[in-house]
């Protein structure tokens, strides 16, 4: 973990939810015809508001788009025999694993559940790795990746939340809203949605776990998603657009949709090239020892 602000910080917390901010912001300013507020004290809040935002964006990003696909992180699917990414490297680093942490990360057999254990092996063997090279400080090329791609998860879901809120001013239609009731509506989601992302799984053995997980991301996807374009909605309530604003509104949610497809595609890249520095930095280490 990075202990002190540097880079990981702006790009994994910062820009995604400075996006996020001004996405939520952009509705006021069309009708208003007004740029955002540059002054020093305004700024100084909205870098505060925006770290503080995006732990919580990240937090919910973590949940939306999981690195593991269909259960299984990059960092064990690499470690597959007819993967090829680590290409020739791949048996080294497994005999590595094995005489450095005294750990197999080979199936010992085909079942479903010894691979279900050789991939919690695997995850085990490759943190390890990571605070190996860590401790010798020679962690920065992979970390570079890690900020990276943290920071094309939280653009992807600032871009995603920010299309849905958009979507919600444009939606709307005069009504006549009760207020209370809409705000006891948020309050419920809201809540549903912290319960969500704190949930321990601790307890769970890997299969069960991961069955909760996609259950409970799905919800914790479908909660901030409803806000998001409920709360559009109901902020058109009490200042609708006209035709030209929502037609610039459109616009801005054809392009956060944009946003969000490309950041998916770079997400996934760089997610993959942080697991692969790791590893070859992790072999570079002990070649060079």
């Amino acid at each position: 973990m990075i202990e002190r602000f540097n880079f990981y910080d702006v790009f994994g917390f910062f820009i995604p939810a400075s996006l996020l901010l001004l996405i939520l912001w952009l509705p006021f300013g069309v009708l208003s015809r007004a740029l955002p507020p540059a002054d020093l004290s305004s700024t100084i809040v909205v870098v505060i508001v925006s770290y503080l935002a995006g732990h919580f964006l990240q937090a919910w990003a973590n949940r939306a788009y999981p690195l593991a696909e269909q259960g299984r992180y990059p960092s064990s699917r690499m470690l597959d025999r007819d993967d090829r990414r680590l290409a020739a490297k791949r048996d080294e680093l497994v005999r590595l694993m094995q005489s450095e942490f005294g750990i197999n990360v080979e199936p010992v057999d085909s079942s479903e559940p010894e691979r279900i254990r050789a991939d919690d092996r695997r995850d085990v063997a490759f943190l390890l790795a990571r605070q190996r090279l860590i401790a010798r400080q020679r962690v920065g090329y992979a970390e570079q990746f890690e900020g990276l791609y943290t920071m094309m998860r939280g653009i992807m879901a600032a871009s995603t939340i920010g299309a849905v809120y958009l979507f919600g001013w444009i939606a709307h239609v005069p009504v006549s809203v009760p207020v209370d009731a809409a705000a006891l509506v948020l309050v419920v989601v809201v809540w549903f949605t912290a319960m969500g992302l704190r949930l321990d799984d601790a307890g769970l053995s890997s299969p069960d776990r991961r069955t909760q997980e996609a259950i409970r991301a799905r919800v914790v996807i479908a909660c901030i998603l409803a806000v998001a374009g409920f709360g559009g909605w109901l902020l058109a309530e009490f200042w609708p657009p006209n035709g030209n604003a929502r037609i610039i509104l459109l616009a801005a949610v054809i392009g956060a949709s944009a946003l969000a497809i490309q950041s998916a595609g770079s997400y996934h890249h760089y997610s993959i090239e942080f697991v692969k520095a790791v590893y070859r930095s992790f072999l570079e280490l002990k070649r060079g020892s």
